[in-house]
């Protein structure tokens, strides 16, 4: 498993070892310092990784066990801690009891995760509704969004959020100036709204104005910002 954010990376080898290199201004490296890493290092020993997710300039990442670890720039709240306070070290951002966390995407300056009982969560940055929960508050613990059990997978981009459900179908919110939540407008939207009709969704990807994705006959799709070719 390997992610990209503004300056660093993130990776998990087949081991289960969690490796980081790149830009550590806000500690988004997770080893505890504020030093730029030029190679991958290892961080920590003994736990068993299995996602990551590089933000803007911060990170997240699941352990095997379904644990959450939040680290590096938080004035937004975007590490779900409860404060506005980096992090050069690991935080972690515990689950209601009964659940683990199964999956998680780091945005530029929020945090978006689906739990093992389907529901969606949000939490840092929310100036265009990203987080989708109809405000444009920002949250610096985990928020729920709507009651849906059925969330699938989540993709956090820059101020735009994109989802699938379980049935297939596809989900946007947020901004939308360059039409990135392609729903034929250029309206942000505060709320997960469906992308058409189609139940053939199978993998998504937020950019930083722009979405693509990928349906069940293996056809790519992509919307939104093209001025450098993205689309």
């Amino acid at each position: 498993n390997l992610s990209l954010g503004n300056y660093h990376a993130l990776a998990v080898k087949t081991d289960g070892s969690l490796w980081s290199w790149g830009d550590n201004e806000h500690g988004q490296l997770g080893d505890g310092a504020i030093v730029n890493k030029y190679a991958p290092e290892p961080i920590g020993s003994g736990v068993s990784w299995k996602v990551v997710s590089a933000g803007g300039n911060h990170s997240a990442a699941l352990t095997t066990e379904g644990e959450l670890w939040t680290w590096g720039y938080n004035d937004y709240g975007q590490l779900g801690d409860g404060s506005n306070i980096e992090k050069q070290e690991r935080v972690n951002i515990p689950s209601e009891s009964g659940t683990t966390w199964n999956t998680v995407s780091a945005g530029s300056n929020y945090t978006m995760a689906i739990r093992s009982d389907g529901t969606l969560w949000a939490w840092g940055l929310n100036d265009s509704g990203q987080l989708g929960d109809g405000l444009t508050t920002n949250k610096s613990i985990p928020s729920q969004i709507g009651r849906e059990t059925t969330w699938l997978a989540v993709a956090a981009g820059t101020y735009h959020t994109v989802a699938l459900k379980k049935d297939g179908s596809l989900w946007t919110w947020g901004y939308n100036s360059y039409g990135q939540l392609g729903n034929g407008s250029t309206i942000d939207s505060l709320v997960p709204q469906q992308v058409g009709q189609s139940y053939t969704w199978t993998a998504i990807a937020a950019g930083c104005y722009h979405t693509i994705a990928l349906r069940s006959d293996g056809s790519l799709w992509a919307w939104g910002l093209n001025d450098a070719g993205q689309l």
